[in-house]
């Protein structure tokens, strides 16, 4: 999978964008940071499984014209990684852990 800093968007993506021309517009209407966000997520998937879940999760939430397709899935990545309390910033909002 391409670095997501680059922002293209993987052959497995681009072909679920290719079958929902809505999706795409939406997504294209991102700005940069969201669409790396969306592209990071998908590219830390570890199996063939997720990589497809997680591809058809931003789908779906490009149809919905939902832009925030990461957050709780990212926050619950990091939250799970703290050792320490310490604040967390995601997607503008403070977690607390």
């Amino acid at each position: 999978m391409d670095e997501p800093e680059k922002r293209n968007i993987p052959p497995i993506l681009q072909t679920a964008f290719d079958n929902n021309s809505d999706a795409f517009c939406f997504y294209k209407s991102l700005n940069p940071g969201y669409q790396k966000s969306h592209l990071r997520w998908l590219a830390t998937a570890k199996t063939d499984a997720i990589i497809i879940k997680r591809g058809a999760e931003i789908i779906s939430k490009c149809e919905e014209k939902k832009k925030d397709v990461v957050g709780n899935h990212f926050s619950s990545e990091i939250l799970n990684r703290c050792n320490r309390p310490q604040k967390l910033i995601s997607l503008g909002h403070i977690i607390l852990h």
